[in-house]
């Protein structure tokens, strides 16, 4: 109780939003650990994998880039077999607009696939968008696999 209040706090006091899987009625089917690595793009017209660019994603107080409220990464993807990419025993594949919870130092965020990454499909690791050098993170994570209540 004590820890979920210090968290609760710790969210009120930086800003960041801290999700709660069963508050948003996700129910978790599988979750595993990974490394989570950032990424920055060079040039912001650059397009994702699924067609977005930087210009249609919003910014977080940690420099986290953001679309409809969750982080932005690319991981490995079921896109990328069709195009003769192949991936690593225990390697979890995604789609596009996939929903994840990412546990970031104890504290869940929603994120959401949309863009896809090779070194990742033998890794299994996760890259999060962010702004730049400063805003880089690269640390081991829990990754929570969800399906939203209203889908089952």
């Amino acid at each position: 109780m004590i820890k979920k209040l210090f968290l609760v706090a710790l969210v009120l006091l930086s800003g960041t939003i801290e999700v709660r899987a069963e508050e948003n009625r996700y129910k978790i089917t599988y979750e595993y650990e990974t490394r989570l690595t950032s990424y920055y793009p060079k040039k912001p017209i650059r397009p994702t994998g699924c067609g977005l660019g930087i210009e249609d994603f919003g910014v977080n107080e940690n420099g986290w880039y953001t679309y409809n409220g969750k982080l932005v990464v690319a991981t490995a993807t079921n896109y990328l077999l069709n195009y003769g990419w192949r991936y690593a025993d225990g390697v979890r594949l995604y789609n596009y607009y996939d929903v994840l919870i990412l546990n970031i130092d104890g504290v869940d965020y929603e994120a959401i696939v949309l863009d896809s990454c090779g070194i990742c499909m033998t890794t299994g690791r996760v890259d999060l968008f962010v702004t730049d050098k400063d805003a880089v993170i690269d640390t081991f994570i829990i990754v929570k696999e969800v399906t939203n209540e209203e889908m089952v």
